[in-house]
């Protein structure tokens, strides 16, 4: 059977249960992921570090622990633009989702309404409100220092 290098999509069956055998069983699901990036890198001539593992494959394998992933996983394999490999279970999206990455951006950008509408603090305001918190602050101190310490017996220092 001969390789080929160029390909949209594949479908693949990896045996999980020798890798399983040889492992600790503290060990397995962690060794599962690297046994599927070792497996997808062999086949489809991927560098190492190219292969993008699909969150539900990565939630398949994690279902039952970490010591009990499952013997055999059915997966797709697409080839991305940038030479990268993604990894996806059966019967899942393959495309990994680019919109949730603009959202976050989107996110950033965006002012709460409260700030929109609030005066624009000027330097004056800035410098009462700083004042306020060192008075603030002083009458804590003072306060605190008011209160009554006990004193200490020295005879209790003795044993």
């Amino acid at each position: 059977m001969s390789i080929v290098k160029d390909f949209e999509v594949r479908k693949y069956i990896i045996r999980l249960k020798k890798m399983g055998l040889k492992s600790p069983s503290d060990e397995r699901s962690k060794r599962a992921i690297v046994t599927i990036k070792q497996f997808i890198e062999k086949n489809t001539r991927a560098k190492k570090g190219d292969v993008l593992i699909g969150e539900e494959l990565n939630n398949a394998i994690w279902s039952k622990g970490i010591k009990n992933p499952p013997t055999k996983v059915s997966i797709f394999v697409q080839k991305l633009k940038n030479d990268k490999v993604f990894v996806n279970l059966e019967g899942k999206p393959l495309r990994i989702e680019k919109e949730k990455k603009d959202e976050k951006k989107d996110k950033k950008n965006e002012k709460s309404l409260e700030d929109l509408t609030a005066e624009p603090k000027t330097s004056e305001k800035i410098a009462v409100e700083k004042d306020e918190e060192i008075n603030s602050i002083k009458k804590v101190k003072d306060e605190a220092s008011k209160k009554p310490v006990a004193k200490f017996d020295k005879n209790l220092n003795k044993l």
